[in-house]
């Protein structure tokens, strides 16, 4: 049976979207499989009460949870480590934040052993400052009013600390290899000249679909599918496919994780290697749900988030899915798809293949008979347009980036910009 809950939320003055937040508060406890039974909402300068809310109010919460046998209060924003302690002194159940919802949900979902670590360490980070509440990792709050006591419960904290901080620069430091050895694949990328096209976006718009729309359309194999499911957060490890346009320039796909309303900084900085695939990307396509009601509010998110993490100035092509269930009449500025049905995908690889051929430009190699081993480097480096004997070497007509091509300026006939 699903736990209950009682979901708390503050309507601050900087809240403009406020009835957009519960709705997605309730989600993220949704897929925590809790099950909210009553919202209270109360008019707030700020979130900085020492419990959240007025007395009032936690009164009415507390007659909540008698009524509605509530096992859990979740509240809409990250409480402080003493706001936490506090409401643990005054209420008999479980409390959860919006952090603390997002973080279950990310442990649930990790899989491979860096999105693991990552997820760790977020936790671990959440937990430093509340080490002396139930939610620490290693010691509830010591009881006993001597002051004995309380010196040893404050050294005990004091250890807690020391402990989490130790565990954390542990993880950071395997996180730090695993982030080497993802650099040394971008690297080989690179040598290839294989441009990095990355799918972003709220969390469930439908990215993995996306990219399995793709890999159906330019006919790839089925083993190069991504996993699917509609639930928040389903990705979290980064998954990135080799694919061939129909230009025939190859270039490589990647799906990311979602993005969310007040993503906790934590989790921001422990997925830093995993967001930085964002950052070496050359276009990135932001993919909407048109059939969330809140879609575009969920779009402003998602752009604020990829300007926070630096990747602001990054080509961009708006991907409005699900629109054989659209609930809104979609922008002009993007491709209208439905990744599941597989409509739009002609538009959208129009479009990634025109977004390419801005950053490329068309060189002529003429390539001596002496020098004919470097037609297969030539051929694994860029895209070939032509190719022609001549009785002395071979007239090679490629497209590829400016910096690569360099490489071979000695060899140039014709440059077009």
């Amino acid at each position: 049976m699903k736990p209950i809950a009682i979901l708390v939320a503050l309507e601050t003055p900087e809240r403009k979207d406020f009835e957009q937040e519960i709705r997605e508060t309730e989600a993220l406890a949704e897929a925590c499989d809790i099950t909210v039974a009553q919202t209270l909402t109360q008019k707030a300068a700020s979130t900085a009460s020492p419990t959240y809310v007025k007395s009032g109010k936690l009164e009415e919460l507390y007659q909540a949870i008698e009524a509605q046998k509530a096992d859990v209060v979740i509240f809409n924003d990250e409480l402080s480590g003493s706001q936490l302690r506090n409401l643990e002194e005054r209420l008999p159940v479980t409390i959860l934040d919006r952090t603390q919802l997002i973080l279950r949900i990310f442990e649930q979902r990790a899989k491979t052993r860096e999105a693991k670590l990552q997820v760790q360490v977020a936790e671990l980070t959440y937990q430093l400052p509340r080490s002396n509440t139930r939610h620490g990792s290693f010691a509830g709050r010591q009881q006993g009013g001597g002051s004995r006591n309380r010196g040893s419960g404050e050294s005990q904290i004091e250890i807690n600390r020391r402990h989490l901080k130790s565990r954390i620069q542990d993880l950071q430091e395997e996180l730090r290899i695993m982030e080497i050895q993802r650099q040394t694949q971008r690297k080989q990328r690179l040598k290839k000249d294989l441009p990095n096209i990355a799918l972003v976006g709220y969390t469930n718009a439908g990215k993995s679909t996306l990219m399995n729309a793709f890999i159906r359309f330019l006919d790839e194999k089925e083993s190069k599918f991504a996993e699917t499911k509609d639930m928040l957060f389903a990705t979290l490890d980064t998954a990135s496919r080799g694919l061939s346009l129909r230009n025939g320039k190859n270039i490589v796909l990647t799906d990311t994780v979602g993005f969310v309303s007040h993503l906790p900084h934590g989790l921001i900085k422990a997925f830093r290697s995993t967001l930085e695939e964002i950052l070496e990307a050359d276009i990135l396509l932001h993919v909407i749900d048109a059939a969330h009601p809140d879609a575009m509010k969920q779009a402003e998110i998602t752009l604020a988030t990829i300007k926070e993490i630096g990747a602001g100035d990054i080509p961009m092509i708006n991907v409005f899915n699900k629109t054989d269930k659209s609930c809104f009449d979609v922008p002009v500025d993007g491709v209208r798809i439905s990744a599941k049905f597989g409509t739009g995908m002609e538009e959208l690889i129009s479009a990634v293949e025109h977004q390419l051929s801005l950053s490329e430009i068309q060189v002529q190699l003429f390539i001596p008979f002496e020098n004919q081993n470097l037609i297969s480097k030539i051929r694994g480096e860029f895209r070939i347009l032509s190719m022609t004997e001549t009785e002395s070497g071979t007239l090679v007509q490629v497209s590829g980036s400016p910096d690569k091509l360099a490489a071979y300026r000695i060899f140039f006939r014709i440059v077009n910009q």
